[in-house]
């Protein structure tokens, strides 16, 4: 939680509630079809919650792929937000590899790293 209440203040939005944290995956999240599903269409003023989520999520993965399935911490997993994930890839923020890195996982971009790195805005 620490981490989530540092990037939001970061880019000056309040923190949202806690994380969704359970033993199992986020069902269904192995297909990049699931996050695309109803998955709310963003509009301008998520860009800076979708940073904020962005570079929480990879504090916590320490740089590395973000699974699918939930973000591994000790015995659980962090589900990430849909919206956000959805917006993220088809911006080109986030790739999806359905394999590697030992389950389906996204990575960040090259043009997700620019944007992580200078919080300019999203073109």
């Amino acid at each position: 939680m620490a981490i989530l209440d540092e990037e939001f203040a970061r880019v000056d939005l309040p923190t949202p509630p806690a994380f969704t944290t359970e033993k199992q995956k986020l069902p269904g999240s192995q297909k990049l079809a699931w996050w695309h599903a109803d998955a709310a269409e963003p509009d301008s003023a998520d860009a800076l919650r979708s940073l904020a989520y962005l570079r929480t999520y990879c504090r916590i993965t320490g740089g590395r792929p973000l699974p699918a399935g939930g973000l591994r911490l000790h015995k659980d997993r962090v589900w990430m937000d849909k919206v956000t994930i959805s917006r993220l890839e088809r911006d080109g923020i986030l790739a999806f590899e359905p394999t590697g890195h030992f389950e389906p996982s996204f990575v960040v971009t090259e043009k997700g790293r620019h944007w992580m790195a200078t919080g300019e805005a999203l073109t």
